[in-house]
């Protein structure tokens, strides 16, 4: 994934039911990534207006 910071390694223990990746990610204190197709269409377009 070219252009995104390097994060930090993902727990060796399976994520909880209903936890994704970019939760884990927040949880870790690492940036959520935008525009990777992964997050729900309401909170892609709110981060869209918060980052442009």
């Amino acid at each position: 994934m070219p252009g995104l910071p390097p994060m930090p390694p993902m727990p060796a223990m399976p994520l909880p039911p209903g936890m994704n990746m970019m939760q884990a990610m927040n949880m870790m204190g690492g940036p959520p990534p935008i525009h990777m197709g992964i997050e729900p269409p309401g909170m892609m377009q709110h981060d869209d207006r918060a980052t442009q």
